[in-house]
């Protein structure tokens, strides 16, 4: 099966706190898509190869706008955004948790590329 975003339909938003103050900033461009077996996530938990669904996502950093000017040129100076003018997101593998724990909750391992180069990390996604 496979998701992409509607145009105008999706945003994202990044909040943050510096040395100076808290910041946030909001894009209305998010690109992507999400191939994902049709029985995802009930298959995963059989079948090893459904754990791996594909997802993209990307974020254009000239998108990603605060309230002033002068603190978005600051921000995407910070980025590198001429070296790296997206924010790149692929999944690598995606588990649902436990049958006991509700359906929403996965641990997730992303790998990102942004400013600060690339890196994977562990995830959960759901949890607060």
């Amino acid at each position: 099966m496979r998701y992409v975003p509607v145009p105008d339909g999706s945003k994202v938003k990044m909040e943050g706190t510096s040395t100076i103050h808290d910041w946030t900033v909001n894009s209305p461009t998010i690109d992507g898509l999400m191939d994902a077996d049709k029985n995802f996530p009930e298959s995963a938990l059989k079948d090893p190869a459904a754990a791996k669904p594909n997802v993209q996502v990307s974020i254009p950093v000239s998108t990603l706008k605060s309230y002033a000017d002068s603190m978005d040129a600051v921000m995407w100076d910070h980025m590198n955004m001429e070296r790296y003018p997206r924010i790149e997101y692929r999944l690598v593998e995606l588990k649902p948790s436990p049958r006991r724990a509700p359906p929403d909750r996965c641990s997730s391992t992303p790998w990102v590329r942004d400013g600060g180069g690339h890196h994977a990390d562990d995830h959960h996604a759901g949890d607060d």
